[in-house]
């Protein structure tokens, strides 16, 4: 629990919250990701009667997530002038991308 404490358990309320609307948060952090397939990978080598659908369902989700990063910044992000002396800044639409990353 010092590394991603959030991996406790299968994942799956959490995923299911987060696909709900609810905020869940550190849940698609890369830590996770090593976290939970370090774990999947040594229990299941070790033979555990344990149930390893769960953690892939949030390691599908982590990669999910990373691609919408990756591949759809580009489509919710504009530059904006800010005043008269030309000063760009970068705006993300937020409310679309909080739906990419949902879909």
């Amino acid at each position: 629990s010092l590394v991603a404490p959030i991996c406790a358990g299968s994942g799956i309320p959490e995923a299911k919250g987060y696909m709900n609307g609810n905020v869940v948060p550190g849940m698609f952090e890369p830590p996770n990701f090593f976290v939970r397939a370090l774990g999947v990978v040594m229990s299941t080598a070790a033979g555990l009667p344990i149930g390893r659908e769960g953690p892939m369902v949030c390691i599908g989700g982590i990669i999910g997530v990373a691609t919408v990063h990756i591949l759809g910044i580009k489509h919710v992000q504009r530059s904006v002038e800010v005043n008269q002396r030309s000063f760009n800044t970068l705006v993300v639409e937020e409310e679309r991308f909080r739906h990419a990353k949902r879909a």
